[in-house]
């Protein structure tokens, strides 16, 4: 059942697939910005607003989501995903570019979190990898929007092992956290103060990232 329309903006979120600056690499790029600069795009031939109905009525089995997923997203108590991620999961896992909107609360993470962790899984069937290599760069201005992700990433990843992940803020000692980069991730959230301070350190190498994430800009 379709709602009125939000009195505010909705959240945007970009996909784009192309050289990825900061990462050094060649991938996808998930970008959750300003509803002003979704305005940029609104003529994208991928542009998706999620309004408060769904469009075909799917449930997750339908988004040809592998059985570790599926099973981790069904022990959260998931069967049906929202419109935002019903209709930005297919386009992630297909690699292509996607600027999608959504209000807060609609699940914008899980619409990331899940097709990257299926992307990361599929491509180290394939690809050879530096073990414990970044591939995946979270990059979001609070610690407490980097924590959320960082557990959603461990609640839809929990049966694939082999994909690692930590989080890295200010505020704290930052003792946990190298020796957590130095046992290796493959997924990295992080807040842009402590990334820049690593990165000058030495501890974060983002020369092997494939996919990068930029939340809530």
């Amino acid at each position: 059942m379709a709602s009125d329309e939000p009195s505010t903006p909705p959240t945007p979120g970009l996909v784009r697939r192309g050289h990825a600056g900061l990462c050094y690499a060649t991938g996808s790029i998930f970008y959750l910005m300003g509803y002003c600069l979704s305005m940029l795009y609104n003529s994208s031939k991928h542009l998706l607003l999620a309004t408060n109905y769904l469009l075909l009525n799917m449930t997750f089995d339908d988004l040809n989501l592998i059985d570790p997923i599926l099973k981790a997203l069904k022990e959260e108590g998931y069967t049906t995903p929202t419109p935002i991620q019903e209709q930005a999961i297919p386009h992630v896992l297909e690699g292509k570019d996607l600027l999608g909107v959504a209000q807060t609360g609609t699940g914008k993470t899980a619409a990331f979190t899940v097709p990257i962790l299926q992307v990361l899984h599929r491509t180290a069937q394939v690809s050879n990898h530096a073990p414990r290599a970044i591939r995946c760069l979270v990059l979001t201005p609070t610690r407490e929007l980097a924590i959320q992700i960082n557990e959603s990433f461990g609640a839809y990843g929990r049966h694939l092992s082999q994909i690692r992940h930590t989080v890295i803020f200010g505020g704290v000692s930052q003792g946990s956290q190298v020796a957590a980069l130095k046992r290796g991730v493959e997924v990295l959230i992080a807040t842009p103060g402590r990334l820049l301070d690593l990165m000058n350190q030495g501890f974060v190498d983002l020369r092997q990232v494939e996919v990068f994430v930029l939340d809530e800009a």
